[in-house]
């Protein structure tokens, strides 16, 4: 994953496919990045908020996307 993240490696299809399963991502949306990101929810099942959190991230920098997705998985991983 790391490297992918980095844009030092492609995943191959196998690679693709795990990381569907495992983060219930749409396989066609991470191949040709259209369509529903996440299997079985539509963003018309997201509030208002949840969009809008969205486009703020889809027009952030990649360097800036990248830390937020580090500082998301450390807050959401924190037990408080």
């Amino acid at each position: 994953m790391y490297n992918y993240v980095r844009s030092e490696r492609e995943p191959n299809l196998e690679a693709l496919s795990k990381m569907s399963k495992t983060f219930n991502v749409d396989l066609n949306w991470l191949i040709l990045g259209e369509g529903e990101i996440l299997k079985g929810i539509s963003k018309e099942s997201f509030s208002a908020e949840e969009n809008q959190l969205i486009t703020h991230y889809r027009l952030m920098p990649n360097l800036v996307q990248k830390t937020m997705k580090t500082a998301f998985k450390a807050i959401s991983t924190e037990k408080f």
